[in-house]
């Protein structure tokens, strides 16, 4: 179980700046690019502005991927994008092959509630008793 758990926190080490990066960053990157750029027309820029606003993170990817002239922007999603389907898949797999990992992880969170119910009750004791 120790293995599991420790392959699934480091999935979410990895996940957790990626996820920010596609969901804050990287739509911020690409409407600072299409208000700044001189390659795409009014219309263009207006479209891209529009999708980018009403489709925040959908509308940033196509255009990160397929319009934009940063290569780091292209360069960076693509990474991401293959980084949180790996790490996904590494995490499906860990779980699939590990049935009985949601029972143990619920044996132990049990076990460490029960714990600190009978810490809960001693402090309560001692806080009523008077010297």
């Amino acid at each position: 179980m120790t293995t599991a758990l420790i392959i699934l926190a480091g999935c979410a080490l990895v996940l957790v700046p990626t996820f920010l990066f596609v969901v804050l960053v990287q739509p911020i990157w690409a409407f600072v690019e299409v208000c700044g750029t001189s390659l795409l027309g009014r219309g263009g820029k207006i479209l891209w502005l529009l999708a980018l606003l009403i489709f925040t993170v959908i509308g940033s990817i196509p255009y990160a991927l397929f319009v934009s002239a940063s290569a780091a922007l292209r360069q960076i999603t693509l990474v991401c994008l293959l980084l949180i389907g790996v790490v996904a898949g590494i995490g499906y797999g860990v779980i699939q092959y590990n049935p009985h990992l949601k029972d143990q992880v619920m044996r132990q969170v049990n076990e460490a509630r029960n714990a600190y119910s009978h810490v809960k009750d001693i402090s309560e004791l001692a806080k009523r008793v008077t010297w």
